[in-house]
């Protein structure tokens, strides 16, 4: 660094910036939840369009920067547009409508909503994720009422050049293969299927789908071996290539990963231009400072995270892991230089994964090892893929409307399908392999900072050690997010809106899920459930407890399941009640369980599951009990680990309550926590069912302005009365109580304090 003044005075710069950032500036996440719902009228200048490549006009986005509400508006130009607002909104238009240009003012009238804030571990934070990039609200059933003459004819241009790039692909390539190639060259992802996007995630190759320096850099040096043979002056062709990879860059949607790239480029080729050494770092920070001071967000963004890791490992921790020292220097012949080349590819692979493995593990929670080798050959079969794809662009777009141009697309579409083919095909084969995830979960601190501690030691050090010595250590360090110390037992109520979600954890990570549904929250299995449980780590399910088959209780067991078939985690069981009521929808829920070769168990009264010092036991149904609806059938637990007991009902309510106080003597229902029987209804936790369970504290599963006015007031009241303090997943989203040494912690995660009760 002492080399790299300009270096560290940006890294001080930018340290001391965002310190105050965090001071003086607050990111608005949200929107304005008061207009929730509302019909109102916005005016704003379009950033962006998508609309799909059919011409359909069907699921059209349209996005608005400069937003300014108003209540009616009779007269509109854009010279009304006079107070500029940092708001911006994305408007999904009713089906039909004609598209604005891109850079015009426009008036659009639609319902208002803000963007949905995460309300779980791991779970997607769409506002912070749209606040980031200048968005606040959404626009539902949106229409466009009017739109200014005047337009950003060059912004328009390109993006008109984009969709006619796009709809090459889709007619060479076929609609996936063709989708995937608009995301390599274009920055276009929302037409790629969500399958093949995560057979790329699970393979560790979904960095090709981003515009990054891979792309950038063969941008730039297939323009720089054009303007060569061109025979233009070396100044000349310098410039031209800055303006084409510039260009290229805005073409592409400069995100942000795009945008460093570029940077980078260009301090590169005007190093060149000035016969100065190029210095990767110093760029690197130079990007990082422009892309931070314009917005300092962007440093909780894993886009950013993990583009300026991979550099960061590629310019510091690739060069020590590939220094040979004299031994380099000494190897000559064809066999030794072929060794040499394969030794340098793992080294880069392993240096930038390394590198980037703590944002890696805290953005998708597992990881595939097998893809260190995968890597180096999907981006070699990239090199030879790209070529292709901006020749099939370039000739598609000049051919269109010949008879050549179906023939001449088929023809170079060929080698590209190949290469898309082996591309799927070898990230499907990394997903049977042995080994092939490593459940991680979100990183915890121990490990942070003992992985940064041998990674600083790698990096100073590493040169002093045999070159073999640096690859065990540096595949060490990625093993330290792989450890597991002993933890505490938890018991966590996920926010599923209306429905039920609980997962307990014990000190030896046995995990256990009671129930997973909700209506109200879509795909709420995909979206809240598997999310929470792979920022636990989660590696197995020993067992799942269904309570009943209502819909709120179940509909996102599909989900679960899908996932732990395809991510290997073993699923020790799922438990029903046993009981004589039964229909149709729980054959069909059974019949999904054992085609996923999952054993089906049921426990009634009496029954008792063990494992590892837990117990869950069985109060409710009882053998011969007359039930007439589902919730009648509830399967009532009591899960007791060592002192600590807690209360699962199901949403058993009335009768069969009563039955469960005078059947079971008190000893035998007392609970520190209990699960508010039906989402906290009226009809359930009576007054004697509360003395008998006497609990300190109750957790309530509800969505928030639920139809049904779930936790009802009665309820609250008897929990004041008898001194129950409650949480309710609407107000508090998830809820997590870990037990520790007799003293019982409650976690709010829309809350910053946590609450502390004793034995």
């Amino acid at each position: 660094m002492g080399r790299r003044p300009l270096c560290v005075c940006l890294l001080f710069f930018l340290a001391v910036y965002l310190a105050c950032s965090q001071i003086f500036w607050t990111q608005d996440t949200g929107g304005q939840s008061d207009f929730d719902g509302q019909q109102m009228v916005l005016t704003g200048i379009v950033s962006d369009i998508y609309e799909p490549l059919d011409l359909t006009k069907d699921n059209c986005i349209l996005y608005l920067k400069q937003i300014d509400f108003q209540e009616k508006s009779e007269s509109f130009k854009q010279s009304e547009l006079i107070e500029k607002t940092e708001q911006g909104a994305v408007c999904y238009l009713r089906n039909g409508q004609k598209m604005p240009h891109i850079g015009a003012a426009v008036q659009v009238w639609g319902s208002i909503y803000s963007f949905q804030a995460a309300s779980n571990p791991g779970e997607f934070d769409a506002a912070k994720y749209y606040a980031r990039q200048g968005y606040h609200f959404k626009v539902y059933d949106a229409v466009l009422r009017k739109e200014s003459v005047s337009y950003d004819k060059k912004a328009d241009a390109l993006y008109r050049l984009r969709v006619k790039t796009a709809r090459v692909f889709e007619q060479a390539l076929g609609e996936k293969n063709g989708a995937l190639a608009s995301a390599m060259v274009t920055g276009r992802k929302k037409d790629m299927d969500a399958e093949i996007k995560t057979v790329y995630q699970y393979a560790g190759i979904s960095h090709i789908l981003s515009i990054s320096g891979l792309h950038i850099s063969m941008v730039g040096s297939m323009a720089a071996a054009l303007l060569k043979k061109s025979r233009l002056p070396a100044l000349a062709a310098c410039l031209v290539s800055l303006v084409l990879v510039v260009t290229y860059g805005i073409f592409t949607g400069m995100q942000v990963s795009t945008f460093r790239a570029v940077v980078m480029f260009c301090l590169g080729m005007t190093a060149q231009i000035v016969s100065r050494t190029p210095d990767m770092l110093t760029s690197l920070v130079i990007a990082a400072a422009v892309i931070l001071v314009k917005n300092p967000a962007h440093l909780t963004d894993t886009g950013f995270l993990l583009s300026f890791s991979a550099v960061t490992g590629m310019a510091v921790v690739v060069p020590v892991l590939k220094d040979r020292g004299i031994a380099e220097s000494k190897a000559s012949g064809w066999l030794q230089n072929r060794m040499q080349g394969v030794y340098d590819g793992i080294c880069v692979t392993l240096g930038v994964t390394v590198t980037m493995f703590p944002f890696l593990a805290a953005a998708f929670y597992v990881w595939n090892p097998w893809s260190l080798l995968w890597n180096p050959a999907a981006v070699l079969v990239i090199g030879v893929l790209m070529p292709f794809l901006f020749t099939i662009a370039g000739t598609g777009i000049l051919l269109e409307g010949s008879w050549i141009y179906a023939p001449v697309l088929k023809i170079l579409a060929f080698p590209a399908g190949l290469c898309f083919g082996i591309l799927e095909e070898g990230s499907r084969l990394l997903e049977k392999l042995p080994g092939s995830f490593w459940h991680i979960g979100m990183p915890k601190l121990w490990q942070i900072c003992l992985f940064l501690t041998g990674l600083i030691l790698l990096i100073l050090f590493g040169k002093k050690v045999r070159p073999g010595c640096r690859i065990v250590f540096t595949l060490g360090l990625l093993c330290v997010f792989l450890v597991r110390l002993p933890g505490t037992l938890s018991v966590a109520m996920l926010d599923v809106g209306q429905g039920a979600c609980i997962v307990v954890q014990t000190p030896e990570h046995d995990t256990y899920l009671l129930d997973a549904g909700s209506t109200s929250k879509p795909d709420t299995g995909t979206w809240q459930i598997v999310p929470y449980l792979k920022y636990q780590g989660v590696r197995q399910l020993d067992a799942i407890f269904i309570s009943h088959w209502d819909a709120d209780h179940v509909n996102g067991l599909e989900a679960v399941l899908d996932w732990a078939q395809r991510e290997k985690v073993a699923v020790g069981a799922v438990v029903f009640p046993k009981t004589a009521f039964s229909d149709d929808a729980l054959h069909e829920l059974t019949d999904m369980v054992k085609m996923a070769n999952i054993p089906v168990l049921y426990m009634q009264a009496g029954d008792l599951w063990q494992k590892n010092g837990i117990t869950f036991q069985s109060l409710h149904p009882y053998e011969g009990e007359e039930i007439s609806d589902r919730n009648e059938a509830s399967l009532v637990l009591r899960m007791r680990y060592r002192d600590f007991a807690a209360l699962f009902p199901g949403d058993l309510e009335g009768v069969q309550e009563e039955w469960v106080c005078e059947n079971y003597e008190t000893e035998k229902l007392r609970c520190r926590l209990l699960m508010l029987g039906h989402h906290g209804s009226q009809n359930a936790s009576s007054q004697v069912f509360l003395e008998k369970l006497c609990p300190q504290a109750a957790l309530i599963s509800c969505g928030k302005n639920n139809p049904y006015g779930h936790p009802h007031r009665q309820v609250l009241d008897r929990l004041k009365e008898n001194g129950i303090v409650w949480y309710t997943s609407a107000q508090n989203g998830a809820v997590r109580v870990e037990i520790k040494e007799d003293q019982m912690k409650i976690h709010k995660f829309l809350g910053e304090q946590a609450d502390g009760y004793g034995n």
